[in-house]
């Protein structure tokens, strides 16, 4: 099964907020695709490519001094299970939170409706935890793969129309 353009909607969301904070001088926010090589050339300016490697995460943005690289994840079930967080996307978030960034996993809860800033600082532990049991094909204790609404909102900062930005920037002063 494809996941392709799995989160898009989400994805719209935010850049809704992204055109907001830059309209009103908040951030300057980049989207950060993966690498793609080109295949061939096709009409019109438009070009076949493919994914040359695994990318980033999704955004890197700047606002009040803080320099924050976020990852987009959207859930449709009760949890959110760590796996959907990728090796290369934690590693890259540990990387830029040792330069002094802050990382963070924006999170669309969709059974609830809700929203959630997942600070890297906070969910790093977690997911390194997850990550050490599934790398060494251990079984993990029950509960401890996925984050439910109790999980979120323990390690979680909601948020609501203003967006993620004022939570991000926040928790850094």
């Amino acid at each position: 099964m494809s996941h392709a353009n799995r989160g898009k909607a989400w994805e719209q969301h935010l850049e809704l907020f992204h055109a907001r904070y830059e309209a009103h001088g908040e951030a300057v926010v980049i989207r950060t695709p993966p690498p793609m090589r080109i295949i061939r050339r096709a009409t019109g300016g438009t070009f076949i490519a493919c994914y040359e490697k695994e990318g980033p995460p999704d955004y890197v943005l700047l606002a009040g001094g803080v320099s924050v690289m976020a990852e987009a994840k959207e859930c449709s079930s009760s949890r959110w299970a760590l796996k959907k967080l990728h090796k290369h996307q934690a590693d890259r978030m540990t990387q830029w939170c040792e330069q002094g960034g802050v990382g963070a996993v924006l999170l669309h809860h969709k059974p609830s409706g809700t929203y959630w800033t997942l600070l890297w600082s906070r969910l790093r532990p977690v997911w390194e935890r997850w990550s050490m049991q599934h790398d060494t094909k251990r079984r993990a204790a029950s509960r401890t793969a996925s984050l439910g609404l109790p999980e979120l909102a323990s390690i979680g900062l909601q948020f609501g129309r203003d967006g993620y930005l004022p939570t991000v920037v926040q928790s850094e002063q």
